[in-house]
């Protein structure tokens, strides 16, 4: 299965059954979330599923001993393409 098909999978099932689940535990514990308190817990899930799923971006890094300021903006960069 090909990474687009498995990102769409991500997209349409996964992470609307994870809200529906988030919702029912929530509900459980007479909570009522703000939709603040929500975007933070689905982007949290959605960065961890990105990562899980997706390209390793880290995977390329420099040494961090050899030079800092390209370890520093090679890290910003994997983490931009990770959101």
């Amino acid at each position: 299965m090909s990474e687009e098909y498995v990102l769409i999978l991500i997209n349409f099932l996964i992470v609307p059954l994870l809200v529906e689940l988030y919702k029912l535990i929530v509900s459980q514990f007479k909570f009522k979330p703000s939709k603040f308190h929500v975007s933070i817990v689905l982007s949290v899930v959605a960065v961890a599923l990105s990562y899980v799923f997706g390209k390793d971006f880290f995977a390329g890094l420099p040494s961090f001993q050899d030079n800092i300021l390209e370890f520093v903006v090679a890290l910003i960069n994997g983490i931009g393409a990770l959101v």
